[in-house]
């Protein structure tokens, strides 16, 4: 045998040997089957941080490196899993390890939505600002916030006097003759006002109301202290046809009461001018301004 074909034939050895190792190692490799994070949402107010927590299933994988990402500006996340809230609103943060992926929702809020010094009018402290997302107040007077069904949490919001249609809207009508604690989205502090004190804000001997034809909306007036607060016409969503309607021509704010079967007490008022306290319909989505608790 020459040197030539033994150095060719070592060769091929040497190379079934590396091949067969290669294959050993590529058949000990351990995937990932899983990850899960320890939390599936997350509310965080703006500059706050939390860091998530991965974990990777099977623990003896061989490649358990976890790789972080925010789909939303609203919040940042480095690659240890610290989320930092940057502006209101929600971002989804997603794990990923070994073609696996796990996501968290965080719901960012603006710290200054979930307060407000409110005024007295005839004896009341109302909020300056409408009910907005659950928990908050809108982020000026003349912000329509968000739409309630009577005694629901749920919020609706949608440019009205436009044809988007709301899906996934609840045709029922809810329980009950109160507004119910638990089902009150009105920041803490503060409620659904009771029909007493949406008169006592319509009680002319003590308050001025005026309809304000720029903003689109009524200010009531103490007549005492000057005391004021400015009720935006955001008009409504229509349970019927699903769309919003009716925005600056007229307002419709509940009460904490039903009235019969299918309607609630609550304040009207309209462009004409008018302000009256009246019934709407409990299926239809509405304003809502709190009073102090």
């Amino acid at each position: 045998m020459t040197k030539d074909n033994f150095f060719r034939i070592w060769l091929l050895i040497s190379l079934g040997f590396v091949c067969a190792a290669f294959t050993a190692c590529k058949d000990d490799e351990t995937i990932v089957e899983s990850i899960s994070l320890n939390k599936s949402t997350m509310e965080l107010s703006i500059g706050e941080f939390e860091t998530l927590v991965a974990s990777v299933l099977p623990t003896d994988a061989t490649d358990k490196t976890v790789t972080w990402s925010s789909k939303n500006a609203n919040a940042t996340v480095d690659a240890t899993g610290k989320v930092t809230a940057i502006a209101a609103g929600t971002a989804v943060i997603t794990a990923q390890a070994g073609g696996k992926s796990a996501t968290c929702t965080v719901t960012i809020i603006d710290p200054a939505l979930l307060n407000d010094a409110g005024a007295v009018i005839n004896g009341v402290r109302w909020a300056t600002r409408n009910v907005d997302a659950v928990g908050t107040f809108a982020a000026t007077a003349e912000s329509s916030g968000m739409y309630f069904q009577w005694n629901r949490k749920k919020a609706w919001s949608g440019k009205v006097n436009t044809s988007i249609v709301i899906s996934t809207w609840d045709a029922t009508i809810s329980d009950g003759m109160k507004w119910e604690k638990t089902n009150d989205p009105s920041p803490v502090g503060w409620r659904i006002p009771t029909p007493a004190e949406i008169e006592s804000l319509l009680d002319e001997t003590k308050v001025t109301r005026a309809w304000d034809a720029t903003q689109k909306g009524y200010t009531f007036t103490d007549k005492t202290t000057n005391a004021s607060i400015f009720l935006y016409a955001a008009g409504y969503i229509s349970s019927d046809l699903r769309i919003p309607d009716n925005e600056y021509i007229r307002g419709y704010y509940w009460s904490n009461t039903r009235a019969d079967d299918s309607s609630a007490y609550g304040l009207l008022f309209g462009n004409n001018p008018y302000a009256v306290s009246s019934t709407h319909g409990c299926k239809n989505g509405r304003s809502i301004r709190c009073v102090a608790e």
